[in-house]
């Protein structure tokens, strides 16, 4: 019975020092959104919010978790916002997401489609596959603004 409770330490340990070496983003660059716009997390482990009025994107706390292997990948959906949105108005919004591995080769970010999306405010939800795990970078373009953001898949 150690056997297994000492392989899975080192794993741990593993895991822990690669995304040490991941320059992920942090709260500490949290955006705040207007009204009426939900608030994000202001406990350090909770979501937030990293952009601008013209764009923002919600980032949950890292390591983000590999779910399922899909045919593309990890799959995982990205919540952005900009303010004056309307999801009715614009329900496929030109939103360009890409990604890229930061610690690695690998495909790019498989993006499958973003949809707006509305229940008290407008937002777009989008889907994205990591083709691996590792340290990735996310970029958002929406009407001329941009976000990046990093996280650690695993």
């Amino acid at each position: 019975m150690r056997y297994p409770l000492l392989v899975l330490s080192a794993f741990t340990v593993c895991a822990s020092f690669a995304g040490d070496l991941c320059p992920t983003t942090s709260d500490n660059a949290s955006f705040v959104p207007p009204a009426p716009y939900p608030k994000a997390g202001n406990v350090r482990g909770q979501a937030f919010y990293v952009g601008s009025p013209n764009l923002w994107v919600l980032v949950h706390p890292v390591p983000w978790h590999a779910g399922p292997l899909w045919p593309d990948g990890y799959r995982e959906k990205i919540v952005w916002y900009s303010q004056g949105y309307d999801a009715k108005a614009d329900p496929r919004p030109a939103i360009s997401i890409s990604g890229r591995r930061l610690d690695g080769d690998a495909p790019p970010l498989v993006v499958t489609g973003a949809n707006g999306t509305w229940q008290d405010v407008d937002f777009i939800m989008s889907g994205v596959n990591f083709p691996t795990k590792g340290c990735w970078e996310i970029t958002g373009k929406f009407k001329g603004a941009e976000v990046k953001f990093v996280v650690p898949v695993e």
